[in-house]
Formats: C-alpha cells, sequence, structure tokens
C-alpha cells in the first residue's frame, strides 16, 4: 500500500458556516493515498514492530483528527457523505485490517517471549506466560524437518505411499502396462508418429496398403515388439511438425506446457511449469498440492512472490469477499481486499535493513540447439492374398492361408544426435546495515543480457537518502536570531555577537539525529572565498569552534520529540569573535548539514547533502573612534604656554593619530588605498578646544575667518595635522581673558546608536596643555 504523507501550516477562515476560524496558527496534516500496490515483505521482526506497525497507528491517529485532511483518487464520491470523512473512515479500515494482519503474522512465526510489561508481572505470572509460550511452541511450531509433522513431512508422505502402492499391489508391466505413464508416454509417441512417417520406415508396407491392408495400432502389438518399435523419440526438426514432446521431456516456459510430471527438470519455481507443487499434483490430482511458499490453501500467491523476484507479473485486484465474517473493513469500501486474479499487475518487492543481506539466483541449462533422432523397428510383415484379400501384419509369422505367399523381415537402425547446450545464471543481493531503513522495489530483467534490473519505487532511507525513497533525514530546519539582549548590528568595541541557532528535527519518523554545523557564503559574496570571515573566530555554546575552511562541527544527538511525542527545539548559542582588520561582516551563513552525508559528499556523494541554510545578516562592531595626541614639539612647546600683551599671538598646534589600524577617515585613498581597510569611516572632525582650567564648558578654537577648525588631514600618521591657532581672533589678548586655560585636541565620530559607549562616539587627548594668559600690568592695591 503505497502513500504519499506531509504536512503544511496554514491560517484561514472556513468557507463552512458551522465552522469556526482557527484562533492559532493551526498544524494540518494532508495525506494525499496513491493507488495500491501487492508487494512482498522481506522484513525482519524488529522493522516491522518499530516501523511498520507505529506508522500504521500514526495514520489511523492523523484519520482521527477532526482537522486533517485526506485525498484518494481511487475512491468514488459519495452524496451520503463528505468525500473527505468517506475516505477517512475507509482508510481507517484498511489501516486496521493491516495492523491486525501484521499482528498474526508476528504471532505465526515468532511468539514474543519478552512481551512490554513481562517484568512488572510477579513470578508466577511470568512462568504461567512462559510456559504457554513453551507449549505453543513445541504444540504448533516446533518440528524436525525430516518428521512427519513437518510441513514437508505432512504433504509428501501420502504421496511417497502411492508411488510405492502398485508394485506393493502386485502390477506387472504383462498386465498393468495400460494403466501406467509409461504406456502414456509411448502411446503419445506413437500417435505422434503417424500412418505416413510409418509407412516410409517399413520397406513394401506402402505397396501393400494398396492391396487393402491395414495399419496396425499399438495395442495391437506385444509389450516386447511395443517397447522396441515406440523407441521412435524425436524432438522437433525440420521433417516433422513440432509435436509436443512427452510428458517426462519438459520445457521451462509456463505458456508451452500446463503442467510436468518430472521433478528432476527445473529447480525454480512460480512461473516455470516443473515446480513441486505441480509433480506432486500430478501423482494425486484429487488431492492438496504441495506449495513450496505463499499460501498454503491458494497456489497462485506463490506467482505473487515469484514476480516480484524475478520480475514478472501477476494478476491482482481489490474487491469484496461476501465470505469474510469478520473484518476492519468499512461498509463504505467497495474494494477493500486483496484478490488473486484481474488484470496483470506489477509485483513490488519490500526489503528492510539490518545488516542482513537477501540473496537471490535464477539459472537456465537450455539445449539451445541439436536433434536426436533414434528410431529401431524390427517387424516380420506376412502378406497372405485369399478370396477377400485380407492384410494382416505382425512380429509373429503370418501363416500360409492362400495360394500366394509373401513374406518379408525387415530391421532398420537410426541414430542421429547433436546438441549445443547453453547456461546462464543471475544472481543479485539486497541489503542494507541501518535497521531502520527500507526500499520497495520493481524487479525487471534486461532482455539483452538477462541480468536483474532495479528500479525504486518508495521506502525510507538515510546516509544518504536515496532517490525515490523519504530521506529519514529530512526536515532539519534551522534559524538564527539575535541572542535577548544584543544588537549584533552596533556590538560594542571589545564584545562578542551573539546568535541563538535553533534547530528543529521535523524528520519524518521523528528520529534523534546526527547533524553538523558548517560555515559557509551567501550567493551575493563575490570577493575570495573565506575573505568575509577573515580574522573573525566562531564557537558554539557546549560544542566547539567552527572552521571557515569548510569543515564540520558535529553535534552528535539532536532530539525530534520530547517523551510526550510534542516537537522540540534544540537552542544553542554561537559567539563570533571580532579580529583587527574589519568591523563589518556580511553574507556569512550558517549550514546545518546531515553528518553522515556531509562526510560522504567528498568522495562519490552524487548530490549536495541534506542541509538548512540561515544566514546571519550584517554584522557590524561599532568601532572605537580613532585616538589623538600631541606631537612631541607642541607638548615641548606649549605644555605651560605664558602670554602678554608683546606675545606672538598665533600658537602652532600640530597633532597625531598613534593607532596604526585605525585611521582617520581622510587617510581613505592614501597610498594607493593600500590601508583602507583599516580607515574609520565616521571621524566628523578632528577639534582644537579650550577652556578655563576645571571648569566650563569647551570651546571649540577658530580658524583665521572665526569658523570651527577641523584640524583632520591625511598626514596624521605622518608629520601631523597642523593647526596655526591665532588667540587673539579669540580675544584672548584684549585684557578680559587673563589666568589660567587648558588646551585639548578631540576626536568626533559618529554612526553609532544612542547606547554607544563614549569611547564610540570620541576620544581625545590624555595630556592637555595649558595657557597661561596675562595681558593687564599689576595693579598696586595696598602697601605696607
Amino acid at each position: 500500500e503505497g502513500i504519499g504523507l506531509k504536512e503544511f501550516y496554514y491560517l484561514s477562515k472556513s468557507k463552512s458556516k458551522d465552522s469556526k476560524a482557527p484562533s492559532c496558527l493551526t498544524v494540518v496534516p494532508q495525506v494525499q493515498w496513491l493507488p495500491r500496490k501487492p508487494t512482498t515483505y522481506l522484513s525482519t521482526i524488529f522493522t516491522i514492530e518499530t516501523r511498520v506497525i507505529p506508522e500504521l497507528e500514526g495514520l489511523i491517529k492523523v484519520a482521527n483528527d477532526p482537522n486533517s485532511l485526506m485525498s484518494d483518487d481511487s475512491i468514488s464520491e459519495s452524496t451520503n457523505i463528505p468525500q473527505v470523512l468517506k475516505i477517512k473512515e475507509i482508510w481507517k479500515g484498511r489501516l486496521k485490517q493491516s495492523i491486525s494482519d501484521w499482528k498474526y503474522t508476528l504471532e505465526l512465526v515468532s511468539p514474543d517471549y519478552h512481551p512490554e510489561g513481562l517484568l512488572a508481572k510477579s513470578d508466577k505470572d511470568q512462568k504461567a506466560y512462559l510456559k504457554g509460550i513453551d507449549l505453543k511452541w513445541s504444540k504448533d511450531i516446533n518440528a524436525a524437518l525430516s518428521s512427519d509433522e513437518s510441513v514437508f513431512g505432512t504433504l509428501s508422505k501420502d504421496k511417497v505411499k502411492e508411488v510405492y502402492k502398485r508394485p506393493a499391489e502386485g502390477m506387472t508391466l504383462s498386465t498393468d502396462i495400460h494403466d501406467t505413464d509409461v504406456w502414456k508416454d509411448v502411446q503419445q509417441t506413437w500417435d505422434e508418429i503417424g500412418p505416413k512417417k510409418y509407412l516410409s520406415i517399413v520397406p513394401g508396407l506402402k505397396e501393400a496398403m494398396t492391396l487393402g491392408g491395414k495399419v496396425p495400432t499399438l495395442k495391437d502389438l506385444p509389450v516386447a515388439a511395443m517397447l522396441k518399435t515406440a523407441s521412435f523419440i524425436l524432438t522437433p526438426g525440420d521433417e516433422i511438425p513440432l509435436y509436443s514432446h512427452p510428458l517426462n521431456m519438459v520445457n521451462y516456459a509456463q505458456t508451452m506446457i500446463d503442467a510436468a510430471t518430472s521433478i528432476f527438470g527445473n529447480e525454480k519455481g512460480g512461473d516455470v511449469a516443473t515446480t513441486a507443487d505441480s509433480w506432486m499434483k500430478t501423482l494425486t490430482p484429487d488431492e492438496p498440492g504441495f506449495y513450496s511458499r505463499g499460501m498454503d490453501d491458494v497456489p497462485d500467491s506463490e506467482n505473487l512472490i515469484d514476480a516480484s523476484v524475478y520480475g514478472s507479473t501477476a494478476p491482482f485486484t481489490f474487491a469484496k469477499n461476501p465470505k469474510t465474517k469478520s473484518s476492519e473493513y468499512s461498509p463504505l469500501d467497495d474494494h477493500p481486499e486483496p484478490k488473486l486474479g484481474g488484470p496483470q499487475a506489477d509485483i513490488y518487492l519490500t526489503f528492510s535493513g539490518g545488516g542482513h543481506s537477501i540473496s537471490f539466483s535464477q539459472s537456465v541449462n537450455d539445449n539451445i540447439a541439436g536433434g536426436d533422432y533414434s528410431w529401431g523397428i524390427s517387424l516380420e510383415a506376412g502378406l497372405a492374398f485369399e478370396g477377400e484379400r485380407e492384410f494382416g501384419v505382425s512380429v509373429l509369422s503370418a501363416g500360409y492361408n492362400g495360394n500366394v505367399e509373401v513374406q518379408a523381415t525387415t530391421e532398420a537402425t537410426r541414430n542421429v544426435a547433436w546438441a549445443k547446450y547453453g547456461s546462464l545464471e543471475t544472481s543479485y543481493s539486497l541489503g542494507d546495515p541501518d535497521p531502520y531503513d527500507k526500499f520497495v522495489i520493481r524487479v525487471s530483467t534486461d532482455k539483452r543480457f538477462g541480468t536483474p534490473t532495479f528500479k525504486t519505487i518508495g521506502g525510507a532511507s538515510k546516509c544518504p537518502g536515496e532517490p525515490n525513497t523519504m530521506w529519514r533525514e529530512s526536515g532539519m530546519i534551522l534559524q538564527t536570531e539575535w541572542s535577548p539582549g544584543v544588537n549584533n548590528e552596533f556590538i560594542p568595541p571589545g564584545d562578542d555577537a551573539l546568535y541563538d541557532l535553533i534547530i528543529t528535527n521535523e524528520s519524518p519518523y521523528r528520529e534523534g539525529m546526527s547533524y553538523g554545523l558548517v560555515l559557509t557564503t551567501g550567493e551575493t559574496w563575490k570577493g575570495a572565498d573565506g575573505a568575509n570571515m577573515r580574522d573573525l573566530s566562531f564557537s558554539v555554546s557546549n560544542v566547539g569552534g567552527l572552521s571557515i575552511l569548510g569543515s564540520m562541527t558535529p553535534l552528535d544527538s539532536v532530539n525530534s520529540v520530547n517523551n510526550d511525542g510534542d516537537l522540540v527545539h534544540t537552542v544553542m548559542t554561537m559567539r563570533v569573535s571580532k579580529g583587527v582588520f574589519a568591523d563589518k561582516y556580511t553574507d556569512i551563513g550558517v549550514m546545518l548539514v546531515s553528518a553522515c552525508e556531509f562526510s560522504m559528499s567528498g568522495d562519490w556523494m552524487y548530490r549536495d547533502p541534506i542541509s538548512s541554510t540561515a544566514y546571519l545578516g550584517d554584522m557590524k562592531w561599532e568601532r572605537e573612534c580613532p585616538p589623538v595626541q600631541w606631537d612631541e614639539t607642541t607638548v615641548n612647546k606649549y605644555l605651560n604656554k605664558k602670554v602678554h600683551a608683546q606675545s606672538w599671538p598665533v600658537l602652532n598646534y600640530t597633532v597625531l593619530n598613534p593607532n596604526p589600524v585605525n585611521l582617520w577617515t581622510k587617510d581613505k585613498g592614501t597610498q594607493e588605498g593600500k590601508y583602507d581597510h583599516l580607515v574609520h569611516e565616521n571621524v566628523e572632525f578632528v577639534r582644537i578646544q579650550w577652556r578655563k582650567l576645571y571648569e566650563g564648558e569647551w570651546i571649540n578654537a577658530w580658524n583665521d575667518d572665526k569658523s570651527d577648525a577641523d584640524v583632520q588631514c591625511d598626514t596624521a600618521r605622518g608629520q601631523g595635522c597642523k593647526l596655526p591657532w591665532n588667540i587673539e581672533n579669540q580675544y584672548f589678548m584684549n585684557g578680559l581673558r587673563d589666568g589660567t586655560w587648558e588646551i585639548r585636541a578631540k576626536v568626533f565620530c559618529s554612526g553609532y546608536d544612542s547606547f554607544a559607549a563614549a569611547g564610540v562616539k570620541y576620544s581625545s587627548t590624555e595630556d592637555n596643555l595649558n595657557l597661561i594668559v596675562d595681558v593687564n600690568q599689576p595693579l598696586a592695591v595696598d602697601a605696607s
């Protein structure tokens, strides 16, 4: 039975006036049933108990879900019940019957010595249960292969007795030859020779026939003569039409012969005529035959098995069986039960993994060309002509009854034989190491070479996921979010970017999986491979570091559901540490991969491994505002500068940028852009400021035009940036500002968020200069 299963999410209002719109996002399982196909199962008990039955039970649960949707194009529409409800009802019955059949199969082939809950019982109850199982085993199942109670002994013992029955009753060839298979073989051969051929063998017989003679029948001859005469055994040739072989000469093609009496003609059953059942069935037609496989009461079932293994078809359909007394099938189901009849259908083969392998072989030994002609005739023919001119032929001498007598003795032997034999043997094995894998295949044969071919129809597979099967590792989902309280577009200097990796394992069977994390680059990145992650360090909490060179960081076990069967998420934090070469990074992604398939992908995987990719978005560190300092000359000259009325009013200050990897904006493009990646893009101004010593607001130094001076230049890392400050323009020399003033240089940056630290917004000189102004003459106010 084939199905397609998918889940999707929707949020909508129903058109039905009686239905209520879902109040939140609802998960709606949708099942689309595909046409049922017969298949031969070669499965372990483990697979049946842990996969097949739970899967069927899960589908029943889906059918019972009022929100679920089901469709099946092969089920006719009904006017009395909504179609979706009819489909659910029919398939619930089919699924329940399948579960019942599987449980019966398990009970039939393997009694459970250790059922669930056995150890919770009392010692007395445990012993009673195990005793019952032992009794069932010894009474209903266990028997020696050679015993009369085994399947072979039960079906063979009466037929063996039949073989010895006639000799025991004193049957002799002279009295009972016409009742034996030997006579039937010879009779068929005699009839196939025909008058024309017989007349050509016996000299003078053809001429005698013109005088009124008759060709003798086989019964006219004594046994000894008959056996010698009828040794004419022929195979199809050019001279004689294609007669059937004698019954003990069989062909392997089922369409050429209906039955066979020999067990030695062919060792393969199914679509080959000479099966074990056919020869025993021929011995005693009124008794049930011996069937080598399939249902022992339905001989056609073995054709289904052979068809699945050797690639032929068999009649099969689904219909109602009025004789069924108890069944799980729904009364609404028009085609519930399998029927061994109807149109020819492909028979699939389903096998499970688990370390074991199943092997099949077929061989054909055929006389592909040749001929075998051998006959011997020893006759004495006496011809007597009397008044009525009667004629007779016998191996006994004819009497002298008339005036004319002709007697002839003839003996002829012909032996011609040549043959060319061909032999072809093909074999194949099916196996998979994973006990949770299963495959539904269509076996066929290459008509040119006789070798088997395989087409995968369905199943479930892992490591790797095979085409046309359900990939057990599919359904992995990776999402990334900023960790709580973190803004990864404005990361403070010295801090790390923090991301939460949210992994959802929606594997079809809700299995725990082994995944891996791999760093990847987005499609929009056009630079060198890995350059967008240069000098970054990635690590995941409790897992380890991630490499930018394509290696995988393993996640050994990622659960899918909790103990209640509800889907769960696995959350872990990824930490990204900044290097010194850049502050903004883009097109960085994290890929969640199948650990097994990723390890294969470097060698022989035919496709990319199963994966889910999430991107981190733009990642930007807030850059510290570049530093500023006075050059040595300025410090030596202006650390404590005194001015008076006769002083030169212009002060020549020079500032430098002491940090080689955090350059001012105007350094961009210098030295052919060699160091542009070190430039701080948001240095707005570099100003010289002054204020009263330890008090007041800082005031910007002016240019000659009395505008705020910007000292920033493109030589801050060399000779420095200079400002010839005319303090007279700012009224230091008018006598109203005598006193001590402090001077500093300050770098102003932009591009930060409102919560940025002070070091991101600006930087200033560590040591301030002092300007002492004394323009007015001192006045004597007192004398003593």
